[in-house]
């Protein structure tokens, strides 16, 4: 079980990693980069890849575009905040030319408030609350 494991020298980004993996389902999930490394390894301008807080590129084809916030209940997209995401999905797909699904995917403090932005761009939320559940 990962709580059982030492973690001495191990990377936060990838104790996330292991934890997102389990709940979202391991897809052929080889790895994850937060957004300095995935500039570095991907060549993309650093404005697109800090675009988003984690990408988790899978083996099925797929990439989740993870936004990571915290707030004191429940997350709210608004009108200005929705538009934003869908330029930066759109920034993304245009600059990577992926051929691959993309999905927007949240981890929240205390999920998302629910409306027709969420409703709308929204593939996947999480709580943090899965962060901190062993894994067997």
């Amino acid at each position: 079980m990962l709580g059982k494991q030492r973690l001495d020298g191990v990377s936060p980004i990838y104790l996330v990693f292991i934890k997102l993996q389990a709940e979202l389902g391991d897809h052929g999930i080889s790895g994850a980069k937060d957004s300095q490394q995935s500039s570095e390894a991907t060549g993309l301008r650093p404005r697109v890849a800090d675009a988003f807080d984690l990408l988790l590129d899978r083996a099925d084809r797929t990439i989740n575009l993870i936004e990571i916030k915290f707030s004191q209940g429940p997350f709210t997209i608004t009108k200005s905040y929705a538009s934003e995401l869908r330029r930066k999905v759109q920034v993304f797909k245009e600059v990577t030319k992926t051929e691959k699904n993309v999905y927007l995917t949240f981890l929240t403090s205390h999920g998302l408030t629910k409306n027709a932005y969420q409703n709308e761009l929204v593939d996947t939320s999480i709580t943090t609350e899965c962060l901190f559940q062993e894994i067997l």
